[in-house]
């Protein structure tokens, strides 16, 4: 749109900030429009159930933090 303000309608500079606010005015209507149609709560839900949810596909994925000398004795 900037492009098209600028050469074709030959605003030069004024059609180039004219073409880029009218690209930032419909980026923020479109994700306006997108974030408050999204269901929060069942997003929020989701994610919950992935943090919470299934702990066993981290299981032997982190090393063990080992302080005490009895642990390390156990590990051996």
């Amino acid at each position: 749109m900037g492009l098209m303000l600028t050469f074709h309608f030959h605003l030069r500079g004024y059609g180039l900030w004219g073409g880029m606010i009218a690209g930032e005015f419909t980026q923020v209507l479109l994700l306006s429009c997108i974030t408050c149609t999204l269901n929060w709560q069942k997003l929020a839900d989701e994610a919950e159930q992935r943090v919470h949810g299934s702990k066993n596909h981290l299981h032997g994925a982190l090393p063990r933090i080992v302080t005490k000398k009895e642990d390390r004795l156990a590990l051996t």
